[in-house]
C-alpha cells in the first residue's frame, strides 16, 4: 500500500541517502558521476537564497516606487503649471495693446450711447458695432496663428529647470516600474526551477527505490523498531502508521499473553 501510494504521491516519503549505499549513482544525471541528494539540495538551498536577494530587491524597489510616485506627480504638476502659465503670457503679448484699448474704449462708447438714447437712428452704434467686429477678426486671426505657434512648439514654453528635474525623477521612476514585473518574473523562474528539481530528484530516487524497501519499511513499523531510511511526509500516511503500528502491539501484546497462558 505505501509503496503504491508512493508512486503516484513521489513527495510522499522522505528518504535518508545515509542509509543507502549508492544513492542516485546513475550517471545520466546532469552528466554527473557523483550526484545524489545532497546535490539536488545544494542546488535547491542556493536558489532560494537568490530568491531571498531578490525578494529583498523587489521589496526595496516597491519601496522606492511608492515613495517616488507622489513626488513625480508634485514635479509633473508644477512644471505643467509653469508652462501654461508661460502660454498665457506669451499669449497676451501677441495682441497690440492698441487692439485692445481699441477694443474696450468702443465698448464703453458704445455702451454711453445706449444709456444716454443720444443716437436715435442707430447710425453710430452700427458704426461702432461694425469697428468691433473688425478688431474681433483682427483678434481671431492672431488667436488662430498662436495657437498653431503654440501646438507646434509647446516645449519653447518648458521651464528647463523644472523639465529636467521631471525628467529625472520620471526615468527613475520608469526603471522602477519596469524592473519590479521583471524581478518578479525572475523570482516565479526560480521557483519553477526548484520545483523542476524537487521532481528531478524525486525520479531519480524512484530508480533505486522498489517495492522490497517499502516492505521493509512496513515490516519495521510494524515491530515498532524503525531506522529512518523512510520517514513518511503526508498525512495521510502517518495516520495509516500510527494505526499500523497501534493494532500490531495490540496483537503482539495479545499473542505474547495467549503464548504465556499456554505455558
Amino acid at each position: 500500500m505505501y509503496w503504491l501510494f508512493w508512486i503516484f504521491h513521489p513527495d510522499a516519503f522522505m528518504f535518508n541517502e545515509q542509509f543507502n549505499l549508492n544513492p542516485f549513482s546513475s550517471k545520466e544525471i546532469a552528466g554527473k558521476t557523483d550526484v545524489n541528494i545532497k546535490y539536488y539540495q545544494t542546488k535547491v538551498d542556493s536558489l532560494r537564497s537568490l530568491i531571498n536577494l531578490k525578494r529583498d530587491s523587489l521589496d526595496k524597489l516597491t519601496l522606492l516606487s511608492d515613495s517616488l510616485t507622489p513626488i513625480a506627480d508634485k514635479v509633473y504638476k508644477e512644471f505643467e503649471e509653469a508652462r501654461w502659465k508661460n502660454v498665457h503670457d506669451w499669449e497676451i503679448k501677441q495682441y497690440p495693446d492698441t487692439l485692445l484699448a481699441n477694443l474696450t474704449a468702443i465698448k464703453q462708447i458704445i455702451k454711453s450711447y445706449e444709456e444716454k438714447n443720444t443716437d436715435p437712428y442707430g447710425l453710430v452704434l452700427s458704426q461702432l458695432n461694425l469697428y468691433i467686429v473688425k478688431l474681433k477678426y483682427d483678434s481671431l486671426l492672431i488667436a488662430i496663428k498662436t495657437n498653431d505657434f503654440i501646438l507646434n512648439n509647446l516645449s519653447y514654453f518648458s521651464d528647463p529647470i523644472l523639465l529636467d528635474d521631471y525628467e529625472s525623477i520620471d526615468s527613475l521612476l520608469y526603471k522602477y516600474q519596469t524592473t519590479i514585473p521583471k524581478t518578479k518574473t525572475d523570482i516565479l523562474k526560480i521557483e519553477n526551477q526548484i520545483e523542476e528539481l524537487k521532481y528531478e530528484s524525486l525520479r531519480n530516487l524512484s530508480k533505486r527505490i522498489s517495492f522490497l524497501d517499502f516492505i521493509l519499511f512496513s515490516a519495521s513499523n510494524s515491530s515498532t523498531v524503525t531506522y529512518g531510511e523512510i520517514v513518511p511526509n503526508h498525512n495521510a500516511m502517518r495516520l495509516t502508521l500510527f494505526f499500523q503500528a497501534l493494532f500490531c502491539i495490540i496483537i503482539i501484546a495479545l499473542g505474547t499473553n495467549k503464548i504465556i497462558k499456554k505455558d
